[in-house]
């Protein structure tokens, strides 16, 4: 308290607020690892530089991003075969994903020691660049946290050990020791049953206090990272065959090798126990023959008891709109005049989505994927509705489903589909724009109008198909193929 010496007026002023205290970072990470670049636009070279960032895309502008995930995809007389998961399965590199986890989770500001690249580096990973990596972050004194990251997949010695990573990691805790300012947090190196006994008597004693461990690796939803050309597709063609009735009617549906030529061939057959019954032809069971009792069935029926087949070899039945039409009468024979294009493209390959356009000739449809102002998926197109605009969620992940489910409303879709690839959770990002490639060459004939059929043929360009209706001498409608099979008799 103040002592007054002298008789006067004094003014005391209380301050109402309290001390302010500045906050500072509990905790800052240094990831020590390879990365997929070090030299900057500006010739700077960044290795063994420790550098601070504070985002996943400042890593990315300044590092590059994941070493790509290799697969190969071949068609098999199975189905589809992916091989090579067992390199993918097992990741050489291990910072990239690191970090995403670590921004993901809420983290702020780390540091990054790159120590090479993916591609100097190769299989021969050394001790050596590590020690080097690590000397040079001991120079900066506001990281707290040492991770050695790639340093778990340094090669065993000639008993299957990881001495050089035990003795990395006796090196991290000397830091710690010397500095007294930081704390290493290491990995369990897994390969057997014994890997906690080993990298306890592995460490040695000294320094103990400074080091926790993480055991075992945690398993997480990240997506590999890869790219188109670390993708291989080997002799893999992919078809859509669809049969359509009149509006209202049915749809039948197939996917598989373009080779299959799968058809449907829908008969009345009295002698079948209910009113529908299926059964599959062909060599590779690429025709699809549906049975009706009469021929007023109506295609909800039909699609309701495909919906109990439990092996639909690879075709898909399913109503068009409320599917209360039935198979139209027959008319004269006639060539198929309307020529369209199957356009297709992936998006982020085998677990993502893919666009496909059919038109005419000329077009080039393209799809372009941007982020939106809006906090939902949303759809747009062009003037000439030949480009699909997708933007996805501006906060969050927007996933598969999240694309599938708001394209399922939209009521004009301009000839455009969007159908799912593998697994529905997968993050889908902006992309940009890319054109759809040219697959397959459809032509089509109206039978009878709307209420009639629709026959479609799949083929390349020299082909002029045809499909001719005529009378049959027995009850049963039948159907023939021509000797070039480019003409289709439906009696």
């Amino acid at each position: 308290m103040v002592n007054y010496k002298t008789p006067n007026v004094y003014i005391e002023e209380i301050s109402t607020l309290p001390p302010s205290v500045a906050g500072v970072a509990t905790g800052i990470p240094a990831f020590i690892g390879y990365t997929a670049k070090v030299i900057q636009d500006d010739g700077e070279d960044l290795t063994n530089v420790p550098t601070r960032i504070t985002s996943i895309f400042e890593y990315e502008t300044l590092f590059g991003n994941a070493e790509p995930a290799k697969f190969e995809i071949q068609e098999t007389a199975d189905g589809i075969s992916i091989s090579n998961m067992a390199d993918v399965v097992k990741v050489k590199y291990l910072m990239y994903y690191a970090l995403q986890m670590f921004f993901n989770n809420g983290g702020g500001p780390c540091y990054i020691v790159s120590v090479g690249t993916y591609s100097e580096t190769g299989e021969d990973k050394q001790k050596t660049a590590f020690e080097t990596g690590l000397a040079a972050l001991q120079k900066e004194d506001e990281p707290t946290l040492i991770l050695l990251s790639d340093a778990a997949n340094l090669p065993l010695d000639g008993n299957s050990k990881p001495t050089d990573y035990y003795d990395l990691c006796q090196k991290a805790l000397a830091q710690c020791n010397t500095l007294q300012d930081r704390f290493a947090v290491f990995d369990v190196v897994q390969k057997d049953d014994d890997d906690v006994d080993d990298f306890r008597s592995g460490i040695g004693q000294e320094y103990l206090k400074y080091g926790a461990v993480y055991y075992p690796y945690l398993q997480t939803s990240l997506n590999y990272y890869y790219t188109d050309d670390s993708v291989t597709v080997e002799a893999f063609n992919y078809q859509e065959f669809a049969y359509k009735t009149a509006e209202n009617g049915l749809i039948v549906g197939y996917t598989g090798a373009k080779s299959d030529e799968a058809k449907v061939n829908v008969v009345v057959d009295t002698t079948i126990e209910g009113d529908v019954a299926f059964d599959f032809g062909g060599s590779n069971e690429e025709i699809l023959v549906i049975k009706l009792k009469t021929d007023s069935t109506a295609a909800s029926v039909i699609a309701t008891e495909w919906g109990q087949v439990t092996d639909k070899k690879s075709f898909e039945v399913k109503v068009d709109g409320d599917g209360s039409e039935t198979v139209g009468e027959a008319s004269t024979p006639t060539e198929l005049d309307t020529l369209e294009y199957l356009r297709s493209k992936e998006i982020q390959g085998g677990n993502g989505i893919t666009v496909d356009h059919v038109g005419g000739e000329n077009d080039e449809p393209k799809v372009n994927i941007i982020l939106n102002e809006q906090e939902a998926v949303e759809f747009e197109f062009t003037e000439s509705d030949k480009t699909l605009i997708i933007k996805l969620k501006e906060v969050g992940l927007t996933t598969v489903q999240d694309i599938i489910t708001a394209w399922s409303s939209v009521e004009q879709k301009n000839n455009f589909a969007i159908k799912e690839n593998g697994v529905t959770s997968t993050e889908i990002t902006a992309s940009g724009e890319v054109t759809l490639d040219t697959l397959e060459y459809l032509r089509s004939k109206e039978i009878a109008g709307d209420e009639g059929i629709t026959v479609t043929h799949t083929g390349v360009e020299g082909d002029v198909p045809k499909v001719n209706i005529i009378p049959n001498d027995e009850d049963t409608v039948d159907f023939e193929f021509s000797a070039d099979n480019k003409t289709l008799i439906i009696k």
